[in-house]
């Protein structure tokens, strides 16, 4: 019966003991990550922010539709 909470017990102090050997990354690390990933995503934004409205302006140029 109590069998589960033994092995409840171990599993607990078995992911202690795994935590205390990762290796956390250092704050410095995490923020320059931070950082690069809004740049790539502002980045990528005003690209494909670019090329949708290209691609809407030939559409309406060559169909000649929104032009008043």
């Amino acid at each position: 019966m109590l069998g589960w909470y033994k092995q409840a017990h171990d599993f607990i102090l078995s992911v202690f003991t795994e935590v205390k050997r990762v290796e956390w990354p250092k704050r410095g690390e995490v923020v320059f990550n931070v950082i690069i990933v809004f740049v790539l995503a502002l980045a990528f934004s005003v690209f494909f922010l670019v090329v949708d409205q290209t691609i809407i302006g030939a559409l309406r140029w060559g169909l000649g539709y929104g032009y008043d």
